[in-house]
This record gives C-alpha cells, sequence and structure tokens, in this order.
C-alpha cells in the first residue's frame, strides 16, 4: 500500500512539474511527525514490530477485498484491540480499540474519557456525526466514537489511500 501511494505521489509531481520528498508526504512520515500512536502501534508499523510489543493476536483472519488497500490482515488483540495491516507490505493502516483496554494515544486519552479533553488536545477535531468527531492531518485520521454521554467508547487511528 504504502509503496503504490508513494508511485502515484512521484507520478503526480513529476506531471505538475513539482519537486518534494516522498517521506514528506508518505502517511508513514506524517505519522512519525506527528507523533501518533495507538497503543504504541502508528501508521506504518510492520507486523514484526507489533508481534514484539503485544505477542501472537488471539484472532488473526487474512482477507482478500477489492477495496482502497487490496488485501489485508486483521489482528485482533483481547477483542477489543484491532489491527489492520496491508496484505502486500504488512505494515499497519489502521489501529482500533473499542474498551477501556490501556490503549491509549499518545496524550493520554483512551475509551472512557470524555470528548472534551480530545477537543482540548486537538482543537481542529470536528463533530462529523451525532456520534462521531474526527480529526485528520492529510491523509491520517483518529476517529472518536462517543456515546450519549459524550463519553469514547472507540478511538481508530488511520491513513486513506
Amino acid at each position: 500500500m504504502i509503496r503504490k501511494l508513494m508511485a502515484v505521489l512521484m507520478l503526480g509531481a513529476s506531471l505538475v512539474g513539482g519537486s518534494f520528498t516522498v517521506s514528506e508526504f508518505t502517511p508513514v512520515a506524517q505519522a512519525a511527525q506527528a507523533n501518533l500512536s495507538l497503543g504504541g502501534v502508528s501508521i506504518g508499523t510492520s507486523m514484526a514490530t507489533v508481534r514484539n510489543i503485544y505477542g501472537e493476536p488471539a484472532y488473526k483472519e487474512q482477507l482478500h477485498q477489492g477495496g482502497p488497500f487490496g488485501n489485508y490482515v486483521t489482528w485482533v488483540y483481547g477483542g477489543t484491540f484491532i489491527i489492520n495491516f496491508d496484505g502486500d507490505d504488512y505494515k499497519v493502516f489502521k489501529v482500533e480499540t473499542t474498551a477501556n483496554n490501556g490503549i491509549k494515544l499518545p496524550e493520554n486519552i483512551g475509551v472512557g474519557d470524555n470528548i472534551e479533553l480530545a477537543q482540548r488536545i486537538y482543537p481542529s477535531l470536528k463533530k462529523v456525526s451525532s456520534n462521531q468527531y474526527r480529526w485528520s492531518k492529510d491523509w491520517i485520521y483518529i476517529m472518536f466514537d462517543v456515546d450519549n454521554d459524550n463519553k469514547i467508547k472507540k478511538i481508530s487511528l488511520y491513513c486513506s489511500p
């Protein structure tokens, strides 16, 4: 996925005569620059690194989809921490937590916190539906799902292709 995205960016820049370094525009570089991770897992983290941090998952699934990421692999830890890897390069493109399980953003925001905490940390956080808030920087997104009391019930960190 990352290789495909870089190739498209380089082609686009050459067509318009632009000049840039690929690392400035890759989701991996952006996530690293912004210190974006969930439970210590960032966009672009390798499968081997995730295994070193968390061990073998309780559940693995190889999915063959025709979507924007093509084939992908899902690992699930404890039923509430879900990591999706691109099926070509086995790098993370989405991380999600659905319980107050200790998995947090670097700013110590986790499931069970009030959305107001996230709004203070991410001032450009936008309400996108009655129970969802989204923050974005280029291709990287953080989505917060909240309950009726504005408590966070799910956090997703992902990139768009």
